[in-house]
């Protein structure tokens, strides 16, 4: 292919119709091969890609994109074309110095940050931006204190810087009295600063209670200084665990001694001739309660009923058994 061949198809698809405009032409190879190389004139990606696809419908081709370069390969009258657009190179500029302060960010093993996106954004340096963090988190109090720190700071360097020249009495108070507005404001940034950080301040406890009901599921301690474990669930199906140590577990036991399970035990020591240990007592109600039902629950029930006169407590060669009252009242 030579360049007058390629030349004479450049003549001949400038201008054509089916053609976008083009910036310019120029002739170019293209995997060795000698070609037409067009860049078409666009403004945007999208208005590329649109000129582009018209290119590839016209001619069974498909549009090329690496992310930098949009291209369309197809051949004129035996002559490889190349229509292309370049993407455009989106470059931030690095501002002299940082938008808070008089740090040069081109200095060496300085830090800078963009806050926010576009080229407009500010860019500060690192240190401006964890002060600016740090007054976000403390909240108006501390915020108000280092505004007040830096008033006094600046008033305290122009007072320093002019006091050399005082010439005269007249300047001489006016001085004193800068120096005291800049003690002042020492003694306002203090006082601010021990106002309770924002971030602090600790917000009213939700007072909705929250509804619970037993998983029928009971964790007994491994050991003596260990507390059984109810397992419970929340209306919305988080689990939540209810830890009782054992003299705790007593008493939610004699608070519910009155109800079916105490009843129910009653009857139990009745059928079984009127008297009862605690370790039948403790099969019983895991047959009727479940496995998980712990020992002390029994134990605690049995001695419940028994303070309450129900029930009688013998013991008789170190063996402890609970038996009907039948005179209702009697305790031992």
């Amino acid at each position: 292919m030579s360049a007058f061949t390629v030349a004479a198809a450049i003549a001949a698809l400038d201008g054509a119709d089916w053609l976008p405009p083009a910036l310019h032409w120029e002739i170019a190879t293209t995997d060795g091969v000698w070609g037409a190389h067009c860049e078409i004139a666009a403004d945007t990606v999208s208005e590329a890609y649109r000129l582009l696809c018209s290119i590839a419908s016209a001619h069974d081709s498909e549009v090329g994109d690496n992310g930098h370069l949009l291209t369309v390969d197809f051949v004129y009258d035996e002559v490889p074309v190349r229509a292309w657009w370049l993407r455009p190179v989106t470059r931030y500029v690095v501002p002299e110095q940082c938008a808070t302060c008089p740090t040069k960010l081109s200095g060496a093993g300085v830090s800078f940050v963009r806050l926010g996106a576009g080229r407009e954004a500010p860019v500060v340096c690192v240190p401006c931006r964890d002060r600016m963090h740090a007054r976000w988190v403390g909240g108006d109090a501390a915020r108000d204190a280092e505004v007040l720190r830096e008033a006094a700071g600046a008033a305290d360097r122009l007072t320093r810087e002019g006091s050399a020249n005082v010439t005269t009495t007249l300047e001489s108070a006016w001085y004193d009295g800068a120096d005291a507005a800049v003690q002042l404001l020492r003694r306002m940034a203090d006082e601010a600063g021990k106002v309770t950080r924002k971030g602090e301040i600790t917000q009213p406890a939700d007072t909705t209670p929250l509804v619970v009901r037993w998983d029928r599921t009971v964790a007994l301690p491994d050991g003596p200084d260990d507390d059984t474990i109810v397992c419970c669930l929340a209306e919305d199906g988080r689990p939540v665990a209810l830890f009782l140590p054992d003299e705790e577990l007593g008493l939610l036991a004699e608070q519910l001694a009155d109800g079916d399970d105490a009843q129910a035990l009653l009857a139990e020591i009745w059928r079984h001739g009127g008297e009862i240990t605690t370790s039948h007592a403790h099969r019983w109600l895991r047959a009727r309660s479940g496995a998980s039902t712990p020992r002390a629950y029994a134990r605690t029930l049995l001695r419940r009923l028994a303070e309450r006169g129900r029930l009688v407590v013998r013991e008789e060669r170190g063996r402890r058994t609970y038996a009907l009252n039948h005179a209702g009242g009697e305790r031992r």
